[in-house]
C-alpha cells in the first residue's frame, strides 16, 4: 500500500490533488474494513441471541420474573433509586427498542408478533408485586395506614389530595383535626415505606447526634450537588457541618391578642425589670426575664415553624423506638406540629398557657421547633435573640388587640404548610402603653 502510494504521488504533476484523491479512497476502504468488522460481530452476535430470542415465551416470562424479583432484593432494596427515575425511564425505554429490533431483524419475527413476545419479557411487573407483597404482607404491612391502599403505594395521596384541599377550604378546622387523629395513631405509615412515629422517645433517636440516621431523599428531589442546593437540602452530614449559619424568625403576638391575660402577665414582668421603660435597655436584662421566654416557647409549640417534621432514613440495621422495632431504610419522622398538641404529653394542650413553661427544660420534653442533634439548627441563639428583644420591646411600649368589633376568641389564623409555615394576613391594632 505504501508503495503504490508513492509511485502513484510523483508519477502525476498535480501532487496535491492526488494525495487527496488517495487519501479519500483509503479512508473509504478503512470504512468498508470497519463496517465488515461490525457486520461480522453482528452475525456472531445473532448466533448467540438467536436460540435466547426464539425461546418459548413461556420460557422468557419466567426468566423475567425471577430477574424482577432478584433485582427487587438485590438492587431496589439496597439502594437508593428515588433520584434516578429518569435514568431508569430512558434505560427502560431503550431497552423495549433494542429487543423489539432484536425480535424483528435476530427471531425473525414480525412486528406484530415481536410485540406480543416483549409483553412476556416484560419484567417490571414482578420487582413491583415483590416489593409490594413484601410491604404489604411483613413488618410493613402492620402500621396503620390511611387507606389499605397506602400499604403499598403513595398514589392514594395523590388521589385524595383534590378532596381533601376540598375539605380544607370548607372546614379548615375539620382539616386539622383529621391530620392530628391520623397522627395519633402513634405510628402511622405515610406510604408503602414511611412512617410518622408520635412517640417522644423517638425525638433524640431521630435528631439526635447518631452518623447512622441520615437524611430523606425528600431533601435530594432538586440535586445532591451541595453546589445547588440550600442548607436545608444538604444530605451529607459533613458537609452540612460546614455550611451552617443563623436564620430563624417567629413571632408571638398572635397568640398574646387572643389571650389578653398572658399580654398583661408579660408586661407586667417588663415593667418590673424596666421600670422607666426601653431607656434602660439591655440585652442582658431582658435575658432574665423568665416570662418572656415562656411566652415565645408556648408560641413556638403551638406554632412550630416546620409543623410536619424532618423526615430521616433508618440505618440498615432498623432501629428500636422502646419497644417498637423499626425497620431499615425506613423514611421516619416525628410529627411536630401534633407531638407538641399532643393531650399525652402536654396538659390542656391546646390552650395557651405561658406559665406551664415554669420548671420545665426545653430539652426533656417533646419539644423540637429547633429540632435537635446534628441537624439541630445553628440561628436558635439569634433567634431568641431577635424574638426577646421584638416581642419585649413591643410589650414595654405598645397594647396590641384585635380590631374593633373582631371577636378574639373567635379568630383563627391559617396557615400552610409549604415544608415551613405560610401563615394568612393577621390585623392587629397597637395603641401605646402607660402603667
Amino acid at each position: 500500500m505504501g508503495t503504490w502510494l508513492y509511485l502513484l504521488t510523483f508519477s502525476d504533476t498535480d501532487t496535491f490533488p492526488t494525495l487527496f484523491l488517495l487519501t479519500y479512497q483509503l479512508q473509504c476502504h478503512k470504512r468498508i474494513l470497519d463496517l465488515e468488522v461490525l457486520r461480522n460481530g453482528i452475525v456472531e452476535m445473532s448466533a448467540v441471541l438467536g436460540p435466547i430470542l426464539q425461546s418459548s415465551w413461556q420460557t422468557t416470562a419466567s426468566v423475567s420474573a425471577l430477574a424482577g424479583v432478584l433485582s427487587h432484593h438485590t438492587v431496589f432494596r439496597r439502594y437508593e433509586i428515588d433520584g434516578n427515575a429518569w435514568d431508569l425511564v430512558f434505560a427502560y425505554i431503550g431497552l423495549f427498542i433494542a429487543l423489539c429490533i432484536g425480535y424483528v431483524q435476530i427471531a425473525g419475527l414480525g412486528l406484530f408478533a415481536s410485540l406480543c413476545r416483549l409483553s412476556s419479557t416484560d419484567f417490571d411487573p414482578f420487582p413491583a408485586l415483590s416489593w409490594r407483597s413484601s410491604r404489604a404482607s411483613t413488618y410493613y404491612g402492620r402500621w396503620p395506614r390511611p387507606t389499605e391502599a397506602a400499604k403499598i403505594s403513595r398514589g392514594y395521596i395523590r388521589n385524595m389530595a383534590p378532596l381533601f384541599e376540598l375539605v380544607r377550604k370548607a372546614t379548615p378546622a375539620m382539616a386539622t383535626h383529621s391530620i392530628r387523629a391520623l397522627a395519633k395513631r402513634l405510628i402511622p405509615a405515610t406510604g408503602p415505606r414511611e412512617l410518622s412515629i408520635n412517640l417522644p422517645p423517638a425525638i433524640p433517636l431521630i435528631y439526635g447526634w447518631s452518623d447512622k440516621i441520615t437524611k430523606s431523599p425528600w431533601y435530594g428531589q432538586v440535586s445532591n450537588d451541595i453546589t445547588e442546593i440550600s442548607l436545608n437540602s444538604t444530605r451529607d452530614p459533613k458537609a452540612h457541618k460546614e455550611r451552617k449559619f443563623p436564620c430563624s424568625h417567629w413571632q408571638s403576638f398572635y397568640h398574646l391578642a387572643k389571650n389578653p391575660d398572658c399580654y398583661q402577665a408579660l408586661q407586667d414582668a417588663m415593667w418590673q425589670h424596666f421600670p422607666n421603660g426601653g431607656s434602660e435597655w439591655t440585652y442582658e436584662k431582658v435575658r432574665a426575664v423568665p416570662y418572656l421566654d415562656w411566652v415565645i416557647n408556648e408560641s413556638l409549640r403551638l406554632r412550630p415553624p416546620v409543623p410536619g417534621g424532618l423526615t430521616r432514613v433508618t440505618p440498615p440495621e432498623g432501629l428500636w423506638v422502646d419497644d417498637v422495632f423499626i425497620p431499615g431504610d425506613t423514611v421516619i419522622s416525628v410529627p411536630t406540629y401534633t407531638m407538641q398538641r399532643d393531650e399525652n404529653y402536654w396538659s390542656d394542650a391546646l390552650s395557651f398557657k405561658p406559665e406551664r413553661w415554669k420548671g420545665l427544660s426545653t430539652k426533656n420534653t417533646p419539644y423540637i421547633p429547633f429540632t435537635r442533634g446534628q441537624g439541630y439548627c445553628p440561628g436558635e441563639p439569634l433567634a431568641m435573640m431577635e424574638m426577646r428583644m421584638v416581642v419585649g420591646l413591643i410589650a414595654l411600649r405598645y397594647n396590641i388587640s384585635f380590631p374593633e368589633g373582631v371577636d378574639a376568641k373567635a379568630v383563627e389564623l391559617p396557615f400552610e404548610d409549604y415544608f415551613t409555615q405560610k401563615p394568612g394576613p393577621l390585623h392587629l391594632v397597637f395603641t401605646p402603653a402607660s402603667r
